[in-house]
């Protein structure tokens, strides 16, 4: 009976104890697997900066015409030699885009050999604009968005005494190419038009006859403007005003007649 009552040393179990082995185990295993996969990331990165195998070994542009070639290398600022996945295409995309004859960029990579593919949209313009004595280019939207070419012998538009801006400038642009659109499908050749006070807009034809509006021209006025062509058969600097809704006002400032 006396020996229930003495102090009892407590032994770990064994099953306990291979089981805490096991643990440490199993985390060095894991500790020693993550150094390894570290190195061998390392070792790839190493790899793939200095191999000659992903150095750029051609930069091939396309799509240029009114943009140089070297603008857009210039732009691009890759050159062969660079490693092609260190080349950071957003950015590059992002400089070439703000170039102004610029209208779309799509940058491509090729790994077999190491290249880059430059395909540039260039902006098409569908009319110049006269604002004194500066010429600038202007697209189908209306927008201007460079300096005119030399060599442009296109529709021009001229500003004549007022020279509206911003969002106004757009919209009159906008209504003009729209306008020169509708005459040159009734058969009607357009030379020059001209913005005037309050954004009047005046369409010299070919013919000797001019064309005025202020705002749009729908094609009910220009079939109005017509029908007064042929039966009146206006001399040449005789104007046709389509401002009203209900009536064409002609006038010959030449001749001082409304």
């Amino acid at each position: 009976m006396v020996e229930d009552y003495k102090i009892k040393v407590r032994v770990r179990s064994v099953k306990k104890r291979i089981s805490n082995i096991n643990n440490v185990l199993r985390i060095s295993i894991w500790v020693s697997l993550g150094i390894s996969f570290a190195l061998v990331l390392f070792c790839a990165v190493a790899y793939i900066c200095s191999s000659q195998l992903f150095h750029v070994k051609n930069i091939a542009i396309k799509g240029c015409s009114h943009v140089q070639v070297d603008e857009i290398l210039a732009l691009l600022d890759i050159e062969k030699g660079d490693n092609i996945l260190a080349c950071d295409i957003d950015v590059a995309r992002q400089r070439i885009q703000e170039h102004p004859w610029v209208r779309d960029v799509g940058i491509a990579r090729r790994f077999m050999p190491a290249s880059l593919i430059v395909t540039i949209r260039e902006q098409v313009p569908v009319a110049a604009i006269y604002l004194g004595d500066k010429g600038y280019v202007v697209n189908s939207e209306g927008r201007i968005f460079a300096s005119m070419p030399k060599d442009y012998r296109g529709f021009s538009m001229r500003a004549v005494g007022y020279c509206p801006t911003g969002s106004e400038m757009n919209a009159i642009l906008k209504t003009g190419i729209a306008a020169v659109g509708l005459l040159q499908s009734k058969g009607l050749t357009v030379g020059a038009m001209e913005i005037e006070a309050g954004g009047r807009m005046t369409f010299r034809l070919r013919n000797g006859i001019g064309v005025a509006s202020l705002g749009a021209i729908t094609p009910a006025k220009l079939d109005t403007a017509l029908t007064i062509m042929r039966q009146l058969k206006p001399v040449q600097g005789t104007v046709l005003d389509l401002s009203c809704e209900d009536k064409v006002v002609l006038s010959n400032p030449v001749k001082g007649d409304t």
